[in-house]
């Protein structure tokens, strides 16, 4: 579910949002939305964070199982063109060596390259999962400013309260004049 509040991106978009609200009990009940959409996104970036972790374990258990298994191809194969050694010609022998070796060391940096990605993908989604949680703890702390929070407020400094009081009442300000805006062409 989309949210009116969450995609704005500044203090004037957000303000532009409330002002749509026609009371304090829309104003309340959005802000009760908001408060499970957080909780929702809480819960999904587990999931999300548990699913990605799981897929690249099993990529690269995958991929070391194939190395594995290409490694232990290569010894059968050597044995065997050993044993028939005697029988062939030794040139081609050794042509035919070096011709499945390149192979088989074409696949092994090929599979070696695919788990640097897997690798590489698993830090990517791994630091995105973090930034993620940072903005949603940034989220629930501008929430929890918004509701009133007493304990938070207790927590910050003073510098700090008054610059929330004074953007405050800067948005408070702005409501009323779009309030008065909207409301001046109806009795006019």
């Amino acid at each position: 579910m989309p949210s009116r509040f969450l995609d704005c991106a500044d203090e004037e978009l957000m303000i532009k949002a409330l002002s749509e609200l026609g009371s304090d009990i829309e104003i309340k009940n959005m802000l009760k939305i908001e408060e499970q959409v957080y909780l929702n996104l809480f819960e999904d970036k587990e999931k999300v964070y548990s699913n990605l972790y799981t897929q690249s374990a099993n990529r690269i258990s995958f991929l070391v199982k194939v190395l594995q298994k290409f490694t232990e191809e290569r010894k059968v194969f050597l044995e065997k063109e050993a044993n028939n050694a005697v029988e062939s010609n030794k040139e081609e022998l050794i042509n035919s060596f070096k011709e499945r070796i390149k192979q088989l060391n074409s696949r092994i940096i090929t599979l070696q390259g695919e788990l640097t990605n897997a690798e590489i993908e698993l830090e990517d989604r791994k630091e995105m999962y973090s930034k993620l949680s940072d903005k949603y703890e940034d989220l629930v702390y501008e929430l929890e400013m918004f509701k009133g929070n007493e304990r938070l407020f207790k927590k910050l400094e003073l510098e700090t309260l008054f610059k929330f009081e004074e953007d405050l009442q800067t948005s408070l300000k702005t409501i009323a004049k779009i309030k008065n805006e909207v409301i001046d062409p109806v009795f006019l």
